[in-house]
């Protein structure tokens, strides 16, 4: 209560100070004992009639709402950047260029992606036309396709989206993908185009890099004769996963082309995801130190944090992390979910330290969460696949590893995706899909010791005695220090299954 008191009184005590600044005009303020207001009859607000407003300041055009004005929130910057394009999109509307002078050009070029700035990602709607030419589909479809596409977007923390309203108020008819992301100042258009074939309609969807129009992404989804609300859910968080993963691609490409002395907290951080994602031993050290340097610069900034869990995760996979360490991953990520609790990623991190402490039942709910927070987040159903397998349900884990493979077919942890689909199948005795699924991963990476692993004993339990002994032959190549402690490493709520790979091994 003491603490209630003294703000109270603080607020008091500026309350009066801006009264006695105001003067005669201090009845513009309106206050109690709960909230603080203004007057409005005794304000003139001169955006009613933003006309008047531009012959009295017609240089205001030229400049962006709140323009100067840096405050360093994420939730602030989004506001912030919807109300620019609003405001922008108002001027324009009734700004008249004088007569025999063209009206103004658009005043920013497509948007560069630079790592120095948030990815800005913009959603065409439908177009009416194109509404009139689709009528075995209803309005409401459409448009539930457009907001749950923005929807599931928004939910990846680390993407800025430009919101439903302002993308309604600012887009016009006819208006091209290259036109819509000047208009937005969009580093990336998605754009949504239905058409039919037959009695069957499809939803063609483009991701364009407007810097140079270039197309990173593209796919045709078949849509269902009657098309349900879950349907147009799923196929948003497929849209959005997929959108996920070229963006990051493409920004962590761009963040090697400056010297790490010139670069800003942005263009590091996007410097230490590219190292994160080499998935090598210098690289991850080279991660640790940026997302560490960080951590020091912004102690609260959650995406430091996070990431910092994340390369210390894999390496600790890579090690076989003593129990110990893990707890300490695991008390790192918990700490960026308090930074940021609305990020699935730092549930994922959370959820995977606690599988391999075996406490399922713990990491399941960090999972669940996770991607109730973000359904698009790919490696959030693979841990729920993992968790499944080493749970003794490894058919149940075969519907989880299918949506991560949907939602990033192209990721960084592909081999990883085929590795646990190929340790399923083992588990099932289905010993030919094991082995094509860890021939898969092998060819995305090669030195990958749990994809020998599943192969090894596919061969054995095929009874193809010398594939075995030489799959086994190549494990040791690749892996010099592999011992039986990687296998009973692997958290088996029933360690008889690690028992068995291990006495399978000792007699190839």
């Amino acid at each position: 209560m003491r603490g209630e008191k003294e703000g109270s009184g603080s607020l008091r005590q500026t309350l009066s100070s801006i009264r006695k600044t105001l003067g005669d005009e201090s009845d513009i303020l309106l206050s109690d004992r709960t909230s603080i207001g203004l007057n409005l009859d005794r304000v003139a607000v001169d955006v009613h009639d933003l006309k008047q407003l531009l012959s009295k300041t017609p240089l205001l055009s030229q400049s962006d709402f709140l323009e100067g004005l840096d405050i360093t929130d994420p939730e602030f910057e989004n506001w912030l950047r919807d109300q620019r394009v609003f405001w922008g999109n108002q001027l324009r509307e009734v700004e008249v260029p004088p007569a025999n002078q063209p009206a103004a050009q658009p005043k920013h070029p497509p948007a560069q992606l630079s790592a120095s700035t948030t990815p800005v990602v913009a959603v065409m709607p439908f177009s009416r036309h194109l509404a009139m030419h689709q009528p075995q589909l209803s309005s409401h479809v459409m448009e539930g396709l457009f907001d749950d596409v923005i929807d599931q977007l928004a939910k990846i923390r680390w993407l800025s989206v430009i919101s439903r309203s302002s993308v309604i108020a600012g887009a016009n008819a006819g208006m091209v993908p290259s036109e819509f992301g000047t208009r937005f100042d969009a580093n990336y258009v998605i754009s949504l185009d239905l058409f039919s074939n037959g009695d069957a309609s499809k939803l063609g969807v483009d991701l364009i890099r407007s810097q140079n129009m270039e197309m990173t992404w593209q796919k045709t989804f078949l849509l269902p004769e009657s098309v349900a609300q879950a349907d147009v859910r799923n196929i948003a968080i497929e849209i959005a996963g997929n959108v996920a993963s070229q963006v990051s691609r493409v920004a962590q490409s761009c963040s090697q082309g400056r010297p790490s002395e010139n670069s800003s907290f942005s263009e590091l951080l996007w410097r230490g995801k590219w190292h994160l994602h080499r998935l090598s031993k210098v690289d991850s050290q080279a991660a640790q130190q940026i997302f560490a340097d960080l951590i020091a610069q912004d102690p609260g900034n959650p995406e430091a944090h996070l990431h910092l869990a994340w390369t210390l995760m894999w390496e600790a996979w890579a090690t076989r992390a003593s129990a110990e360490k893990i707890r300490d991953i695991s008390e790192l990520g918990q700490k960026a979910i308090k930074l940021d609790n609305s990020d699935g990623r730092a549930f994922w991190i959370a959820g995977v330290m606690e599988s391999w402490l075996r406490n399922f039942d713990l990491s399941n709910r960090f999972i669940d969460q996770a991607i109730e927070l973000c359904p698009s987040l790919a490696l959030a159903h693979m841990q729920r696949a993992s968790n499944r397998i080493y749970e003794g349900h490894p058919a149940e884990a075969l519907k989880s590893i299918e949506t991560a493979s949907r939602l990033s077919p192209m990721d960084t942890h592909r081999f990883f995706f085929l590795g646990e689909k190929a340790m399923a199948h083992l588990l099932l005795d289905d010993l030919d899909q094991a082995l094509e699924a860890s021939t898969q991963s092998l060819m995305l990476r090669r030195s990958y010791w749990y994809a020998h692993l599943i192969q090894t004993l596919s061969f054995a339990r095929q009874g193809e005695q010398d594939k075995a002994a030489e799959a086994y032959r190549r494990l040791k190549w690749h892996t010099p220090d592999f011992q039986s402690e990687f296998i009973s490493w692997l958290p088996f709520t029933d360690r008889v299954k690690s028992q068995e790979m291990i006495a399978e091994l000792e007699g190839i």
